[in-house]
């Protein structure tokens, strides 16, 4: 598998936003949308996408050499043009783009506090923030092994519940033929 870094992903998706959607978007919400492509690689590959790590910030998992080389702050707009100079789309397989295409499917039409308040329910980034108020800022990392068994604990259970749901749903479908 191809290496990237927590930046090159960035860039895709600025640059799969930048293409699908021609507007700006906050720091925060691109965050949000790094973090759950390397959280839902894993989950679907058993690896992580980047070796990077979050801090578990306020709003959002915060990559704070990211948001130093913006210059800008967690609430300000990225636009199609902080892309990296070098930023080239065929540095990256398809598989890849899939991927982030299908999360930026998934999470973009959230409202940025739904993501906020989704942040805030999961236990890598409660524990991160253990002892932190919720409006104080925490430089604390998101341990990728606590992410690990939480995501794909979560994974487990949701497929045993659509296997329930399923199996109920065809048992209550059969009942009603029989009546």
């Amino acid at each position: 598998m191809k290496k990237y870094s927590a930046k090159s992903i960035f860039n895709l998706i600025v640059y799969q936003i930048g293409i699908n959607e021609l507007y700006s978007i906050p720091v925060s919400k691109l965050f949000h949308m790094l973090y759950y492509s390397d959280i839902w690689y894993m989950m679907i590959t058993g690896k992580y996408l980047f070796k990077d790590k979050f801090q578990a910030g306020i709003f959002s998992p915060i990559h704070k050499e990211i948001l130093e080389s913006l210059s800008k702050t967690i609430h300000d707009k990225v636009m199609y043009d902080d892309l990296s100079k070098d930023f080239s789309i065929d540095n990256y397989k398809q598989d890849i783009i899939d991927h982030v295409d299908n999360i930026l499917d998934n999470f973009m039409n959230w409202p940025s506090d739904a993501l906020t308040t989704k942040m805030r329910s999961d236990y890598p980034w409660i524990l991160a923030r253990e002892g932190y108020e919720n409006n104080e800022r925490c430089e604390v990392e998101i341990d990728k092994k606590v992410c690990r068994v939480y995501y794909r604990g979560i994974d487990k259970i949701i497929k045993k519940c659509n296997v329930v749901y399923n199996r109920n749903k065809d048992t209550y479908e059969k009942s009603l033929e029989n009546k």
